[in-house]
């Protein structure tokens, strides 16, 4: 059969297709997804953490916090203004009495100078010399731990001078005990190594430490004298008889119940921890 034959029965539709209908030779379109976006939702307010009468509100807890704190540091600022001010705590009601300004001399010179024309004027002795005498603690007050060290090194050779053991004595345990047991000498030296002013005393004070310690170990000297009084005598082993021994006499430990005794244990004290120690 001619191919024409078999077109003659067709018509333009067949042959070309129509717009609408697909041709199967043609790609196929790739099918698209539609983003459907859910209704949004309603969202519900949250409770406030608390809620105070005076129609503050807070949040949550750190909100609370950092309130609280911002309300008492601004109480407190004007409490203190008003203190200040009126010299009567707002809060308590009660009158405050101020504190006193310590004032430097040294950084207030036109201060130095009113406070001396005032005493001068009333004829105020003791303050105006008062007023002198701070103006000096303020002009040496960047030097005073240099002049108290100085003064403590030149009391120490002063003693050592006097007790050879004295350096030894000051860094050992024994002065340490011996402050402890006499605390208003252990005040005084630490109020004379502190203060320029009071620096001339510790000479006096570092010698009756060491004789305080020296009165401590005086039991020990007696006990150790008692001890070596009472010492077992070597014992004679038996046998044959020995030609009799010259007697001797062991000499009573000293006591201190009589002078005599007194004076023996002072002597054997001195012997031992020189000459100078007096108690």
């Amino acid at each position: 059969m001619d191919i024409s034959d078999e077109l003659a029965g067709l018509s333009l539709d067949d042959v070309f297709g129509t717009a609408d209908s697909p041709n199967p030779n043609d790609p196929q379109p790739q099918a698209t997804t539609q983003d459907v976006t859910p209704p949004a939702q309603q969202v519900t307010p949250a409770e406030p953490f608390l809620k105070a009468s005076t129609g503050t509100v807070y949040k949550s807890a750190e909100d609370a916090v950092r309130g609280i704190e911002q309300k008492d540091a601004l109480i407190q600022k004007l409490r203190q203004e008003a203190i200040e001010r009126t010299g009567v705590d707002p809060v308590t009601g009660q009158p405050v009495q101020k504190a006193p300004q310590v004032v430097n001399y040294t950084q207030d010179s036109e201060k130095f100078l009113t406070d001396l024309r005032d005493a001068a004027t009333k004829g105020d002795t003791k303050k105006y010399t008062d007023i002198q005498k701070q103006f000096v603690q303020d002009v040496i007050a960047p030097y005073a731990p240099m002049l108290t060290g100085y003064a403590k090194q030149q009391a120490v050779d002063a003693v050592s001078a006097k007790y050879s053991d004295f350096k030894q004595f000051a860094q050992s345990e024994d002065y340490v005990q011996t402050l402890n047991e006499n605390p208003i000498l252990k005040n005084s030296i630490a109020m004379a190594e502190s203060s320029p002013e009071r620096t001339a005393d510790l000479t006096e004070f570092y010698t009756m430490a060491h004789r305080l310690n020296s009165a401590r170990k005086l039991p020990e000297i007696v006990q150790q004298q008692h001890a070596v009084a009472t010492q077992v005598r070597p014992t004679v082993s038996s046998g044959a008889p020995q030609a009799p021994m010259a007697s001797t006499r062991v000499a009573a430990p000293p006591s201190l119940e009589s002078k005599e005794g007194r004076a023996e244990i002072m002597r054997q004290f001195e012997a031992k921890y020189g000459d100078n120690v007096r108690i």
